[in-house]
């Protein structure tokens, strides 16, 4: 089981052999629990090498990441934002959430994240409501909904005109959709980082870093409620699916079914 025992245990590596207020010592501890056989989904130390050369490059104001699972990958991008940066996270499986603020503050970054319960969707129109730009997305959460939420992101004008986009197994579980869309994106400039799944030295994965190129703003003044909740409906429709569909239906391959276990909870 994903949910719940694996949380727990790299919860108690973490506040057993990391440090308080030493993220590194945190995400050596979550790592190392990695590495001794116990099954995770978080980035990892090999692959996070890639997150963490995006986030310097960026230097983002605003960071978001769909899928926290741990709070792994939010430590491992929090602790490189510069001084007066945030980092949003959102994750809707209440034990990802529990566990996640937990580490964030034992690792010392709770002052720069905002834990959000909730679908990624929701977060994206929440942002849009307080006019939110965002420098930096990192995707590490149902892979189905990578295309999906980028797609949102881009139609509700969210992305800062030199974004950076950081999607994670890419190969596997995979998303082809997405990683082809950000190839032939005119707007992104796309590399495709060959590796390994997280703590595993054989099966296949990549990560994409797609860096968006300095496109001029398109100065549209703030949305109100109703306007983003016809964009996002819009969009629903467009992907063939309905907000509930969003939030519960996904119809993936069996591997790919089971690395999304964690989103519904399981």
């Amino acid at each position: 089981m994903i949910t719940g025992a694996i949380h727990f245990g790299a919860l108690h590596e973490a506040l057993t052999k990391g440090r308080q207020g030493d993220p590194e010592s945190v995400l050596n501890a979550i790592d190392a629990y990695g590495w001794a056989g116990n099954l995770m989904i978080n980035v990892g130390d090999v692959k996070g090498k890639y997150l963490d050369d995006a986030v310097i490059a960026a230097k983002p104001k605003v960071a978001v990441e769909l899928g926290t699972f741990l709070g792994y990958g939010t430590i491992r991008i929090a602790r490189l934002l510069p001084e007066g940066s945030r980092l949003i996270t959102a994750d809707p499986n209440a034990v990802s959430h529990a566990v996640s603020t937990a580490l964030v503050k034992f690792a010392g970054l709770d002052d720069r994240v905002d834990v959000f319960y909730g679908y990624s969707h929701n977060l994206l129109k929440k942002l849009k409501s307080e006019n939110v730009d965002i420098d930096f997305l990192f995707l590490d959460h149902l892979k189905d909904f990578y295309l999906s939420d980028f797609l949102l992101a881009e139609k509700l004008d969210l992305l800062s005109h030199n974004a950076t986009v950081v999607g994670d197994n890419i190969k596997f579980p995979g998303c082809p959709e997405f990683k082809e869309h950000m190839k032939a994106h005119k707007n992104y400039d796309t590399v495709v980082h060959e590796t390994f799944v997280e703590y595993s030295n054989y099966i296949q994965d990549e990560v994409t870093v797609s860096k968006r190129k300095n496109v001029l703003p398109t100065q549209k003044g703030p949305l109100s409620a109703q306007q983003i909740e016809d964009i996002a409906d819009k969009h629903a429709s467009d992907m063939g699916k309905s907000d509930s569909t969003i939030s519960w239906k996904v119809v993936v391959s069996p591997i790919r079914k089971i690395f999304s276990l964690h989103w519904f909870g399981a």
